[in-house]
């Protein structure tokens, strides 16, 4: 008998992790297959807690590869918004002084100026990151501190982190959006001084400004902060069930906020001071 228990007892365990979580996975290729594919199943929070749960396994090396990911959209990112100017370094258009050298491009793509070369807008709000990112990780940084109320229920940190990686789907996704946004800008941008700014208004250039309009939205800021909320709503109390878990969820809720809402406003401050030390 006791042998028959031991062998159950994995399998259980094994049962406990979804067949899709990158955690679960058998191999390396299955793992960087599933992290591609894990987006499309985040952005349903109540779903995807009701099929995690505290006794899913947790890989920490699934969930770094995650992370990695997400990097890689920033990388992408900087790299899209520079197309203007990778071009002009490979084929140099007729009007001079638009050469630039290798390491002026990379600190550019490692350190992109969100601002839009066609239009005098930016491609993306600084704060828009700063925001949502300080509040999402402040329920990280509350939830560790709990850790007797974790226990109870067998939460591990490494399970919060978890949640706070995949949590991070929106900030990728954020990234991709403004990789879009950015090429289509760095393709107007290139043809306006390609053509020894000649070039007249089109298509294009409409489609330009409306992507660079939606990444200045409020409206995307105020959807991303909801998604955070539900998304940590669904670990706490539908997943993880921790004691008191609503009114704990809706108090970290309030400082999470607070948080995020002070990071905004010491962004968009920082922001005003460079604007200001370099005019």
């Amino acid at each position: 008998m006791p042998e028959t228990r031991d062998i159950a007892e994995p399998a259980e365990q094994r049962s406990a992790a979804p067949s899709w979580l990158p955690d679960a996975a058998p191999s390396r290729f299955a793992l960087v297959r599933r992290c591609l594919t894990l987006p499309l199943r985040l952005w349903r929070p109540w779903r995807f807690w009701r099929e995690v749960s505290a006794a899913t396994p947790v890989s920490v090396g699934a969930v770094l590869v995650f992370l990695f990911l997400i990097v890689l959209t920033r990388i992408g990112m900087g790299v899209m918004g520079t197309g203007d100017e990778i071009a002009f370094a490979i084929s140099p258009p007729p009007s001079p002084g638009w050469g630039l050298d290798a390491p002026e491009l990379i600190r550019k793509v490692a350190y992109p100026e969100f601002a839009s070369r066609a239009r005098n807008d930016g491609v993306l709000d600084p704060s828009w990151l700063a925001g949502p990112l300080a509040g999402h990780t402040m329920f990280l940084l509350m939830l560790l501190g709990l850790g007797q109320d974790r226990s109870r229920v067998g939460v591990t940190g490494a399970h919060v982190f978890r949640a706070w990686t995949y949590g991070l789907v929106w900030l990728g996704a954020i990234f991709l959006f403004c990789a879009l946004g950015g090429l289509l800008d760095a393709i107007v941008s290139a043809r306006w001084i390609y053509s020894d700014f000649t070039q007249a208004s089109d298509t294009l250039e409409s489609v330009t400004a409306g992507f660079v309009r939606a990444t200045e939205s409020p409206i995307l800021l105020g959807v991303i902060g909801v998604w955070i909320l539900l998304w940590w709503h669904g670990a706490i109390v539908s997943s993880w069930k921790v004691p008191r878990g609503r009114v704990g969820w809706a108090l970290i809720s309030v400082v999470a906020i607070g948080v995020g809402y002070a990071a905004v406003k010491l962004t968009d401050h920082l922001q005003t001071l460079d604007i200001i030390a370099a005019g």
